[in-house]
């Protein structure tokens, strides 16, 4: 979004017409997995599994935390690791973990390396028999694990380095809630 109204920032500073500028805009096709949003079986699924990082990790759950807030359902992270931080990857995790406790997010899931950095921060925070946090391992199982826990109402946030597919949890979770699995 942010990159999008800096095109049309520089577009009309070029003198091009405001109706120009929109319609350039208008036909802008995003790249999958960048904030894509589907309401379906009751649930909303946030999905914005193409990257990660710890700036565009808690802007995602600020988003989801607004999404929740507009609709009056339960904020659900699913987050999945950032990659290619460095020596200091530990303290971005826990960072987020953190972060997202102190947001109110309700219910989150960690997948990957620093899955358990992540809950063992959210849990230093959250608010005790509120909020909940688990770790899961198995990606491609994720989908039904999460069936068991999902309620009607929920805004569910996918996000993750884009090296760890999160990608099969949102088709995962779309299939289930539309019932084909």
């Amino acid at each position: 979004l942010e990159n999008t109204v800096a095109a049309a920032a520089v577009c009309y500073a070029a003198q091009l017409s405001l109706q120009h500028c929109l319609h350039g805009v208008g036909g802008v096709v995003f790249t999958p997995g960048r904030g894509d949003e589907y309401e379906v079986g009751g649930l909303i699924i946030l999905d914005d599994t193409y990257n990660a990082n710890p700036e565009a990790v808690a802007m995602a759950l600020s988003g989801l935390m607004e999404r929740a807030r507009q609709v009056g359902g339960r904020s659900v992270a699913i987050l999945g690791d950032m990659l290619e931080l460095g020596a200091d990857a530990g303290l971005y995790h826990a960072q987020i973990g953190h972060k997202a406790a102190e947001m109110g997010v309700e219910v989150l899931y960690a997948v990957g390396e620093h899955a358990s950095t992540v809950v063992e921060a959210y849990e230093s925070v959250a608010p005790h028999g509120v909020a909940k946090a688990r770790a899961l391992v198995d990606i491609p199982g994720m989908a039904n694990e999460l069936k068991l826990s999902l309620k009607p109402g929920d805004v569910v946030l996918v996000k993750g380095s884009r090296r760890l597919c999160l990608e099969q949890v949102v088709q995962g979770l779309l299939s289930l809630a539309r019932g084909e699995c």
